[in-house]
């Protein structure tokens, strides 16, 4: 209740806190019908750790220190549990309830006036997952991590490997070290847990193509820094394990932020690695091609993912790495047009703009016909730059056509002497004649617009011939 309700976010944080250091008899006490403190607040830990609903009320701080605290109260049981003898299918569940909340904290991309917030969360949760893991294997003898948990652990792990936040990467390269090396872990945090001891972490063997991480991931925690450089992270770790279909669309969904940034080594390095990764396989130029469209479709409006993703689509199709007869390329153009779709991004919107107008020159008629009807539609957009941008973007995929048609041309001559800055409104006729010239079906609401100024001039000239005959009655002196 105190999450949900509690209108202070420092009241909150407090409240995680406190969560992850209860004594034991506390733990064990009876409540609400005999059910264990424990469960109560572990139950409510897991709870914090997901960003509200109400964006007025999210609290980054709060999600941290609830993760924080979730990890020191599962080891903190796990090793209570094992001492009083506690089922051997708790101890499992209370674990893998953990790391599951842990592995959905690392897909918090929440965004505030202070930036990528939630990466605090995501690095909150890559530096608990080890600790868990670590005291899983101390305190439950005989029971490794399931095989598919294991594997989405390093699928979500090398993710963060590919991002762009420097700290991220370097703490991503870490716990990726230990989860195949193994070591001590205590070292990476200090935990509020009595009488644990040392918790030494075993190698997860039994994850998918252990070997091929094996051979190239540091040695030691000592070579992470170097490892984590960008012109290292993308060819030497991330590329090879592109061929691998457990991990490619995560290293994937992080390349593509860090690929997609604005004018940084970051940007230049990444986009670089990946045209040279598509370039030496097809199968992984079919695989960024499908991310591309699975990370618009499973992320649509969260313009932290989908805005670098956009610029990714838009450099790689200039560099001719995504063919526009690509089965998939109307997928693509459609999820374009979606995250397009009632946007206020004018940067997205420019960007859309221009990754649309190269299926201009598609071969396939739905394809070339879903991007120009994207671009008519982005030419009514409330900003003068994106409507600008649009037209721009469409005469510029119009003249690059090899054999154009008469229709085509004159469709080039209407939008490059017509001004698009002006209202909407002043260039509905204009844009009634492109969709014609382009042969596109007129949308419903260019249609319900044709329809009102009908009524409209209707009514005007009723007005009219009733003005007329009032006066000619005048005139007649009756």
């Amino acid at each position: 209740e105190y999450r949900t309700e509690e209108p202070l976010g420092v009241i909150r944080r407090g409240s995680a806190l406190l969560l992850g250091a209860l004594p034991e008899r506390m733990l064990f006490a009876p409540v609400e019908g005999g059910t264990p403190a424990w469960s109560i607040a572990l139950n409510a830990l897991i709870s914090a750790t997901i960003p509200e609903l109400d964006a007025e009320m999210r609290d980054a701080e709060t999600r941290v220190n609830a993760t924080m605290s979730l990890t020191e109260l599962a080891i903190t049981l796990l090793n209570l549990q094992s001492t009083r003898d506690g089922e051997k299918a708790v101890l499992i569940s209370i674990a893998t309830r953990v790391i599951d909340a842990l592995l959905d904290c690392m897909l918090d991309y929440s965004v505030d006036n202070r930036g990528d917030v939630g990466s605090w969360v995501r690095e909150a949760a890559m530096g608990s997952l080890p600790l868990v893991v670590a005291a899983m294997q101390k305190f439950i003898s005989g029971t490794p991590l399931d095989d598919v948990r294991t594997t989405r652990m390093f699928s979500s792990i090398l993710k963060q490997c590919a991002e762009k936040i420097d700290r991220t990467r370097i703490q991503a390269m870490r716990v990726l070290v230990l989860f195949v090396r193994g070591g001590e872990v205590n070292k990476l945090g200090a935990l509020r847990v009595a009488n644990v001891g040392v918790m030494p972490l075993a190698a997860l063997d039994n994850c998918v193509a252990f070997q091929t991480l094996c051979s190239i991931v540091p040695e030691s925690l000592e070579r992470v820094p170097d490892a984590s450089r960008p012109m290292v992270i993308f060819d030497a770790i991330a590329a090879p394990l592109l061929k691998e279909s457990a991990y490619a669309f995560d290293i994937l969904n992080g390349w593509f932020v860090s690929a997609g940034g604005i004018a940084d080594g970051l940007a230049h390095f990444s986009s670089n690695a990946l045209v040279s990764a598509m370039s030496d396989s097809p199968n992984v130029a079919n695989v960024v091609i499908y991310s591309l469209v699975r990370v618009m479709t499973e992320n649509k409006h969260n313009d932290r993912l989908t805005l670098p993703t956009l610029r990714v689509c838009d450099f790689l199709i200039s560099r001719g790495c995504l063919p526009q007869s690509h089965e998939i390329a109307l997928a693509l153009v459609e999820s374009i047009r979606s995250e397009c779709y009632s946007s206020r991004e004018i940067s997205k919107l420019t960007v859309g703009a221009s990754c649309l107008a190269h299926f201009i020159r598609a071969q396939a008629e739905d394809v070339h016909k879903s991007s120009a009807t994207g671009l008519l539609a982005l030419m009514v957009n409330r900003y003068p730059r994106v409507r600008r941008e649009a037209a721009e973007q469409m005469y510029m995929g119009l003249i690059a056509l090899d054999e154009p048609s008469g229709d085509d041309e004159r469709a080039s001559e209407l939008l490059s002497s017509n001004s698009w800055d002006v209202p909407p409104s002043a260039t509905k006729n204009i844009r009634i004649e492109l969709y014609k010239l382009l042969q596109l079906d007129l949308p419903v609401f260019v249609l319900k617009d044709i329809k009102a100024s009908a009524s409209i001039q209707h009514h005007v000239n009723v007005l009219d011939e009733h003005s007329t005959y009032a006066s000619l009655v005048e005139n007649a002196g009756y």
